[in-house]
């Protein structure tokens, strides 16, 4: 106040490599930035979503939808190695905008390809798509747990979620129900072509993607490419080799929480006797809003109870909606009424799951890779329970559980296991932590007394 000399700050330190503290936050972000940003990639995975309804009743197997199902989740799995680059030359709202604009530019692609005799094509250029919106996902994500105040990563979490399980579900719904308007609809609204559905769905992963702009990002330092990868790299390595680091691995690796039968939900309409407004309305309105309520759900606790207890239940959860749904009759109220509970379970899995990630995420070097290789490991977990569901709804007629039933099963069954060996783990690591601390402190070597000064 008045003519009070003001603090000079420090000058930032040539060494420290870019989007440290230092370099990083001039503005906190809003938490619900997030949410915006994410609809980009949340599109890209509802895109998939609605294709494999469209390509199942277009007669391509279930079989061949969930292996191209997987198959858009290995960029993801495998981002971790790119991403270090993320961590300089250009701010990574940077990184996110031009990728997100990539991934819009291939998804109009995929539109214009016909869905008979092109198999091949449409798989690479959905790879190319989610190369872009994964890398896309790890720059926003990097900027999500270095640019929130501590105290509120958990909300942040929800709100990141939220914007990509509510976009993914919407954007479901939004072309399965322009593609194949149901009856009910008919006199007013008559199939669009997917060439046009392609310009309007690329048009707002434009329009969201550019919400980046308002996160207040500086820029970053300008030093050699070798000495930054390095410092990266090392801080990366610092944060997997330490206790909370490894474990966070492995809870990533679990099938804990995956959600994975929500890729397939379009396909196993026909086992529901579901029509097509019923999978527009359950696997885009139902499970988008569902997915909302679950992931605001887990953001409010994620701040208020430990992290990794609360994703541990979410996979409980998600595993008795799946049995549920197993055991339930195949009619098209059971097809939404689950698909209503198994997103309510998967969006406080997701929440849960930011939220401890993001924990294990500070402001130094290598924020983006770390979140890359977090990230990139729980969808290599996705990734193979899909493929598995997929699997087990072709042969499971060997356990009796063929068809929607073998796949639910073994959705449920994989985080069922999931849980046990991650919980145990928990168990035996906190008894570790008890008896180590229980020791009396090791003596240091004795040593000659010194004289007094003086």
């Amino acid at each position: 106040m008045g003519n009070a000399a003001q603090p000079t700050p420090p000058e930032p330190d040539p060494k420290v490599a870019p989007h440290t503290s230092s370099s990083l936050v001039r503005r906190p972000t809003p938490p619900w930035v997030f949410l915006l940003a994410m609809i980009s990639v949340g599109v890209t995975s509802g895109h998939v979503i609605a294709l494999s309804y469209l390509l199942e009743v277009n007669g391509v197997e279930v079989k061949d939808i969930a292996a191209l199902s997987a198959l858009t989740f290995v960029p993801h799995s495998w981002k971790f190695l790119w991403t270090p680059v993320l961590d300089t030359w250009m701010r990574r709202r940077s990184w996110y905008l031009w990728t997100s604009l990539a991934s819009a530019v291939g998804t109009l692609a995929a539109f214009l390809i016909p869905m008979h005799g092109h198999h091949a094509l449409l798989s690479a250029v959905l790879l190319l798509v989610n190369i872009a919106a994964a890398t896309s996902n790890s720059a926003l994500g990097a900027l999500c747990a270095t640019t929130v105040l501590p105290e509120h990563k958990g909300v942040a979490a929800g709100y990141f979620s939220t914007g990509s399980l509510a976009s993914t579900g919407l954007a479901n719904a939004f072309i399965v129900l322009l593609a194949r308007p149901p009856a009910l609809l008919s006199p007013w609204l008559h199939p669009v072509p997917l060439p046009t559905i392609g310009i309007l769905v690329a048009a707002i992963m434009v329009v969201s993607s550019l919400s980046i702009l308002l996160i207040d990002e500086a820029p970053p330092l300008r030093e050699p490419l070798w000495p930054l990868l390095k410092a990266v790299l090392g801080n990366t390595v610092a944060t997997v080799r330490s206790r909370i680091g490894w474990t966070g691995l492995l809870i990533c690796l679990s099938p804990v929480g995956t959600a994975a039968a929500a890729n397939l939900f379009g396909a196993l309409a026909p086992d529901y006797h579901a029509t097509s407004g019923d999978v527009a309305m359950a696997t885009g309105l139902v499970f988008g809003l569902s997915n909302a309520l679950g992931a605001f759900i887990g953001g409010y606790l994620a701040d208020r109870i430990n992290r990794r207890m609360t994703y541990l239940l979410s996979g409980v959860l998600t595993a008795a909606c799946a049995f549920g749904m197993a055991l339930s009759a195949p009619t098209r109220y059971s097809y939404i009424g689950w698909i209503l509970a198994y997103g309510i379970a998967s969006g406080l899995a997701y929440a849960a799951f930011y939220a401890f990630v993001f924990e294990m995420i500070d402001d130094g070097p290598g924020a983006t890779t770390k979140f890359g290789l977090f990230i990139g490991v729980s969808n290599l977990a996705i990734s193979y329970v899909t493929f598995l569901d997929g699997v087990m709804y072709k042969q499971g007629g060997r356990l009796h559980l063929s068809g929607a039933a073998g796949l639910l099963t073994c959705d449920g069954a994989l985080n069922i296991l999931g849980v046990a060996l991650i919980g145990g783990l928990m168990v035996i690591l906190r008894r570790q932590a008890r008896r180590e601390a229980a020791l009396p402190p090791r003596s240091s070597k004795p040593t000659a007394p010194v004289a007094a000064a003086g």
